[in-house]
């Protein structure tokens, strides 16, 4: 049954989505823990507000990581507003206790040019196991790119880019940051 639940949760449908998410609640632990794996990798969008819930109320670190994981994944590929994407992406910074799953947010972050984007991820460069995402995301979210000639621009931005130039592997990235002066503590262009 377990690993029948599993697979039918990843296919979707609402009858097995329903399945699935009632069986979270299972005191078989090897249903319960079949249910929330497959839930974590359902294509299914709708759900990831019950996976949210899930990492939300289990005790379990397992179940957490996935229901997480599965979260942060589904909000990436929801065409919901950034606004909500930012509120899910925050809200999964705050469950986040491993670096993968901090990556993975960084990652959907990259992709959201805006201050408060920033803003979530800037932390992160303080944190050694994924200060070199941090570092990227970081670049990405508040460089200039295409139309946006200016990218983001503060005392904070700067800040933060001073922080993230060294860690940045790639030299041609470095190279940009320093260029553009958009690491320069007075937060001013050069």
């Amino acid at each position: 049954k377990a690993k029948l639940l599993e697979t039918i949760s990843r296919v979707g449908g609402k009858k097995a989505t329903d399945l699935a998410l009632s069986e979270t609640k299972s005191t078989n632990a090897d249903i319960k823990d079949a249910a929330i794996r497959g839930l974590s990798e359902s294509p299914n969008v709708a759900i990831a507000p019950e996976l949210l819930r899930i990492a939300k109320e289990t005790s379990e670190t397992k179940h957490q990581v996935l229901a997480l994981r599965g979260y942060i994944r589904l909000l990436g590929e929801s065409k919901t507003s950034v606004t909500k994407k930012l509120i899910g992406y925050k809200t999964a910074m705050q469950l986040a206790t491993r670096p993968d799953e901090k990556k993975q947010i960084l990652s959907g972050l990259a992709d959201i040019r805006t201050t408060d984007s920033f803003r979530i991820a800037a932390p992160c460069l303080d944190d050694a196991e994924v200060a070199k995402e941090a570092a990227l995301a970081i670049t990405k979210i508040v460089m200039p790119h295409g139309d946006d000639k200016a990218g983001l621009q503060s005392y904070e931005v700067a800040s933060a880019l001073a922080k993230a130039a060294p860690l940045l592997e790639e030299s041609r990235q470095r190279k940009r940051v320093e260029r553009s002066g958009h690491g320069r503590q007075d937060g001013r262009s050069g």
